[in-house]
């Protein structure tokens, strides 16, 4: 899983033009004699602290001494940036020597960590930087401004989606009884399957709806009638009940795979599919203004389990207690638009796939070389990711129908309309 940092690391390794980097964090080290303890009683323990990105770690604080009459575990405060992800304490016995450290990774940016030297610690080997390269990709470097690569990042994704058709991926909404129009999150290039409740219906056109009165059942036409900056898909017959719906009854982190929902008056119909997390339609790509479209496996009485989370060019998120859960039980498989974003966002999974991301850094580099006026070296880049973009394209989807074998070698085959009005299947 990439981050989109990693896509502005690259690009900036390739420039050269680095950006800022943390400084080095401040250090203060006491003891504690809770057993078990790591070290014998009078011995002195020499201590340094770094800080992290997910890029890269600072150099090291000056060195302190610690020692306690008694034996003792080492407990270090470090004083951190809310960029931090994690610090590493650092020690030895003797002094400029420290080639083991204990980790502590930051969930929750506090500005202080607390890390504790114990004989339970999971202790690692390694010796501390001199130069500090916890790189910020949000930050400006001495050429680029971080909110000039943005922008080139985005007009990139909008062209890449646009030359290979987009992301495969999965979306949908929350129905309401007799409401008939209703808002996809995000931009999406073709819708090919779409469901109602479980049931499938058909891509329809605009004449196929009846208009006269209302109808209320189930779905069995879509159409989209709105595609601008949103886009609005119809269905007919109206929804014939609001979906599912409940709340967080615990706080819930960006990585669980099981949720606590206390469900409304509205329950689950579907025992599998997708659900929304938070605010639906969303005006935000995070917080609380925005939703994360999740696929579950498993609905308990209390709970929702066996969790996929972000789909649909969501990001996964915390989310606190009393989030709405919505039952997506209109769903919908196609091509979407890759996700944009903005400043401030490197630490957001870059939800394309691994093919992407070398296309999208030759469209970076295109763009720096322009900006370097090298129309040369330019034209290369861009005629690379072209051609990247159209392998992309060519790819054949991981999982489709299989064709069935004339002669040859033996196996099951699906032949369609042979046997059921689904098909059979043959056993040669």
């Amino acid at each position: 899983m990439s981050l989109v940092g990693d896509i502005i690391i690259g690009l900036r390794e390739l420039a050269p033009d680095p950006c800022q980097t943390l400084q080095v964090p401040v250090l203060s080290v006491t003891t504690n004699t809770t057993a078990p303890t790591l070290f014998s009683a009078g011995q002195t323990v020499y201590v340094k602290a770094t800080q992290s990105t997910y890029w890269g770690e600072t150099a090291a604080t000056v060195e302190q001494t610690v020692t306690n009459p008694a034996a003792f575990n080492v407990v270090a405060t470090v004083t951190c940036s809310y960029l931090a992800t994690s610090v590493r304490v650092y020690f030895s016995s003797t002094p400029g020597g420290e080639d083991q450290y204990v980790e502590t990774l930051i969930a929750t940016p506090s500005g202080t960590a607390t890390v504790t030297i114990s004989s339970g610690s999971i202790i690692q080997q390694s010796f501390p930087p001199t130069i500090s390269r916890a790189y910020c990709p949000d930050t400006d470097g001495d050429i680029l401004s971080a909110s000039l690569i943005y922008r080139w990042l985005s007009d990139g994704l909008k062209l890449m989606g646009q030359q290979t058709g987009g992301v495969r991926d999965v979306t949908g909404f929350p129905s309401t009884q007799g409401t008939a129009q209703y808002q996809l999150v995000g931009q999406w290039l073709k819708v090919d399957n779409q469901f109602y409740d479980g049931y499938p219906f058909a891509a329809g056109t605009k004449q196929q709806i009846f208009r006269h009165s209302p109808v209320t059942g189930l779905t069995g036409v879509g159409t989209v009638n709105t595609s601008s900056d949103r886009q609005i898909v119809e269905l007919w017959p109206q929804p014939d009940r609001t979906s599912g719906s409940g709340i967080l009854s615990t706080a819930a982190t960006a990585t669980d795979t099981s949720i606590n929902v206390n469900f409304g008056a509205n329950g689950f119909v579907l025992g599998f599919g997708l659900i929304l997390l938070g605010t639906y339609p969303p005006t935000a790509l995070v917080g609380p203004n925005s939703c994360e479209m999740v696929y579950y496996s498993t609905l308990g009485t209390a709970s929702i389990s066996a969790l996929t989370r972000g789909l649909g060019g969501t990001q996964p998120q915390a989310w606190p207690v009393n989030t709405p859960v919505y039952e997506v039980n209109a769903y919908l498989t196609g091509f979407r638009m890759p996700q944009q974003y903005q400043k401030g966002q490197s630490a957001f999974v870059f939800t394309c796939p691994p093919a992407f991301e070398d296309a999208i850094r030759s469209y970076l580099t295109h763009r720096f070389k322009l900006a370097e006026q090298d129309d040369s070296g330019a034209k290369a880049e861009f005629e690379r990711f072209l051609q990247i973009c159209s392998s992309i394209k060519g790819m054949r989807q991981p999982m489709g129908p299989r064709q069935t074998q004339v002669g040859g070698g033996g196996g099951c085959e699906i032949l369609s309309g042979f046997g059921s009005p689904f098909g059979g299947v043959i056993i040669k």
